[in-house]
């Protein structure tokens, strides 16, 4: 069941994808970079089943279907996977301003534990947010 979530844009699904150096991302660094597996579960993987755990876990976090995602290139399904990142970043510093926290210890947390943050009652912030995280991370 998709999420009423953030859904990208056609334009964040046909961008372009960079990283580090002009060096584009693999299947492999999109896996490890977001805590989806390991090196060493990567290793005994193959190229669909990384491509398969990528379009599951993009379905938890953007509401596409895994209909939608299957249709997307290696290359599309990168550009989402580095949208997300994106996105979670601009919500760890939201919730850093009106929060004690850290970019760090905000960091640290998984995306239901910042929407759970969010969600927390506020005693008094001089500083409200700027935008809706329900809409961005569910």
């Amino acid at each position: 069941m998709p999420s009423e979530g953030w859904k990208p844009s056609q334009s964040s699904v046909t961008g372009l994808v960079s990283g580090p150096a002009g060096c584009k991302p693999d299947l492999d660094s999109a896996l490890i970079s977001q805590g989806w597996r390991c090196g060493a579960e990567i290793s005994a993987m193959s190229e669909d089943d990384k491509r398969n755990t990528i379009i599951v876990e993009l379905n938890k976090f953007t509401g596409l279907t895994i209909s939608e995602l299957q249709v997307e290139s290696n290359t599309k399904l990168l550009d989402l996977v580095l949208s997300e990142d994106d996105r979670r970043n601009t919500i760890v510093t939201e919730l850093n301003k009106f929060t004690r926290l850290t970019i760090g210890q905000l960091q640290g947390k998984s995306n239901v534990q910042l929407l759970e943050l969010y969600k927390t009652p506020r005693k008094s912030t001089s500083v409200a947010p700027s935008f809706s995280l329900e809409s961005q991370i569910t």
